[in-house]
């Protein structure tokens, strides 16, 4: 995925858009960043935008926590080539790009799309664009929501509440294999049963 605008809506800080929302793992490109030994980058990823370019995280529930995910790069002495952050994913259409001194160029960031690998076996077309949008749009959330376990929010969640799971169930049988990911979704209730610490109940009074 590659942005299509870059937005300054304030001093040292720049807007990249994508032009839609995604669930994907962001990559710096080095080369074209020039920075200083010791000079940190953070990259804030949001769905929402205001008027003037700026981001806003409060779809992902920082309202609530306070707390936002943040990707940071610290230079070295000789910072080239690509970086990617490990062990993490964001769902987002913007990110926020600070620490830099000058303007970046389009090219400085990129981002691949990820999901869950199962096979599209359903199709579905129709004579009526808006239905074929609507189904598109339908597997684009799904996709972006399907990571190792269905999700209900990518921007801020990691590990799904289970309600999605059922809610959608139909959708993701029609039109993906999941014969795989069923039983390995199942599994991992076994293994948190497993692992989890005994549950004694209060003795208390029904209200």
């Amino acid at each position: 995925m590659r942005p299509k605008r870059i937005l300054q809506p304030r001093d040292n800080v720049w807007v990249f858009d994508f032009g839609q929302n995604f669930t994907g793992i962001p990559t710096l490109h080095l080369d074209s960043l020039g920075l200083q030994e010791g000079q940190a980058v953070y990259l804030r990823f949001a769905e929402w935008q205001d008027g003037n370019g700026n981001i806003s995280q409060l779809s992902g529930g920082g309202w609530a926590t306070n707390l936002n995910a943040v990707d940071g790069y610290i230079a070295g002495e000789q910072s080239y080539g690509k970086w990617t952050p490990s062990f993490t994913w964001h769902g987002f259409r913007y990110i926020e790009v600070t620490g830099l001194t000058t303007s970046p160029p389009l090219d400085a960031l990129s981002a691949r799309l990820i999901r869950s690998d199962v096979a599209r076996v359903g199709e579905f077309d129709s004579s009526d664009p808006l239905l074929n949008r609507i189904h598109h749009t339908a597997l684009w959330t799904y996709e972006s929501n399907l990571m190792s376990v269905p999700l209900d929010c990518p921007i801020r969640e990691k590990a799904g509440w289970t309600g999605d799971a059922h809610a959608a169930l139909i959708t993701g049988n029609y039109n993906f294999n999941m014969e795989t990911f069923w039983p390995k979704y199942l599994g991992d209730f076994k293994t948190a049963l497993n692992i989890a610490p005994t549950v004694v109940p209060l003795k208390t009074n029904r209200w």
